[in-house]
This record gives structure tokens, sequence and C-alpha cells, in this order.
């Protein structure tokens, strides 16, 4: 009875150390899944970090382009602003020049008026 009583715990070890190599496999592949998992979960971070930092991109982007679109948009205005000043300088200028001839075509009346009557006491 003996023999079999060591037989049967010959056998309860052997079982039982399979047993243990049996949780050590899996622990070791619970151990590789949550690196594996781990790995995907820094993979998808870093994707959603790299599409933010596009929509950024983006974002900067589009305000670059509307502040240039901006800067055109007061250029041409100023611009405009230029050429109408001009436009009216160019009036004034007219406007003066048609004084200058009214003034000259006044002063030749008067003076030939002056001159008529000169004429005419004689």
């Amino acid at each position: 009875m003996e023999a079999l009583h060591k037989g049967f715990v010959k056998k309860a070890m052997y079982i039982m150390t399979l047993y243990k190599n049996f949780v050590k496999k899996v622990l070791h592949i619970m151990t590789l899944y949550t690196a594996l998992y781990t790995k995907a979960l820094c993979m998808t971070l870093q994707t959603a970090l790299c599409t933010e930092a596009l929509r950024i991109k983006a974002l900067r982007t589009e305000a670059l382009h509307t502040e240039a679109l901006r800067a055109e948009a007061l250029c041409t205005e100023a611009l405009h602003t230029e050429a109408l000043c001009t436009e009216a300088l160019r009036t004034e200028a007219l406007c003066t020049e048609a004084l200058r001839m009214e003034t000259l075509r006044t002063e030749a009346l008067l003076r030939l008026r002056l001159w008529i009557r000169t004429i005419g006491r004689r």
C-alpha cells in the first residue's frame, strides 16, 4: 500500500509540475497579450496625435491663407484709395488750371475794355 501511496504521490507531484508549467505558460501568454495590447494602445495614441498634429497644421495653413488674402485685400484697397487720391489731385489741378485760364481771360477782357475806352477818348 505504501508503494501505491508513493506512486500516487509521485504521479501527483508530476501532475503538479505539469500544472505549474501550464500556469507559467498561461502567465507568459497573458504577459505577451498585455504587451501587444499596450503596443496597440500606444499605436492608437500615436495615430491620434499625428491626426491632431495634421489638423492643427491644416488650421495654421488655412489661417495663413486667410491672412494672406486679407493682406492682399488691404493692399488692393490701399491701391484703390491711392488711385482715388491721384484722381482727386488731377481734378484739383484741372480746376486750378481752369481758374487760372478764367483769370487770364477776365484780365484780358478788362485790358481790352480799358484799351477800347482809351481809344474811344482820343
